[in-house]
């Protein structure tokens, strides 16, 4: 009788693709290492850090252009995430390979205005106009107190388009 040859099992999960290219990594095989990666991804490109694995094993093996690209694939995934902090990280690693790529760099200044939040609009909030007093004159309090315009944040839809500003009438009629 013939002895059953066991073949390996497939890998079909990232985690087991990552372990199997990190043991490989260790035993010094970085060429099947990247290959393992390299496969898999052509399968499922789906996995953020399978990019960043297969850019960091295209770049100790001076496979610079693959590495970018990889770089890139990896931020492109975080970016769609919603992780724009890892994303520029993955583009700073690919600048650092290749300085002046413009599309590197552009897909910086992207993730990077994205990083940073729209500044504040102040705006004048107007105060009531005063009410009437009433016979016993309660509300007198109020009618000589000096009414002074509140400042609020307002998202930009909220900003009148308008460039009258009652704040500069009040403020003209102060002075």
């Amino acid at each position: 009788m013939r002895a059953a040859t066991s073949r390996p099992k497939p890998v079909t999960s990232p985690r087991e693709v990552k372990d199997l290219a990190h043991a490989l990594t260790l035993k010094g095989k970085l060429d099947a290492a990247a290959r393992v990666l390299h496969e898999h991804l052509q399968r499922d490109a789906a996995d953020s850090n399978l990019w960043m694995q297969h850019a960091e094993l295209s770049r100790k093996l001076g496979r610079f252009d693959l590495a970018v690209s990889s770089y890139r694939m990896s931020a492109k995934l975080l970016r769609k995430a919603g992780h724009f902090s890892r994303a520029k990280a993955a583009l700073h690693c690919a600048q650092q390979l290749s300085p002046r790529d413009p599309a590197v760099l552009a897909e910086l200044d992207v993730v990077t205005a994205e990083l940073r939040p729209p500044p504040p609009v102040l705006v004048a909030v107007t105060p009531a106009p005063p009410q009437p007093l009433d016979d016993e004159g309660r509300d007198r309090a109020t009618r000589l107190e000096r009414k002074r315009p509140q400042l609020a944040l307002v998202d930009d839809a909220d900003v009148p388009t308008d460039p009258y500003c009652p704040l500069v009438d009040w403020l003209m009629d102060e002075a």
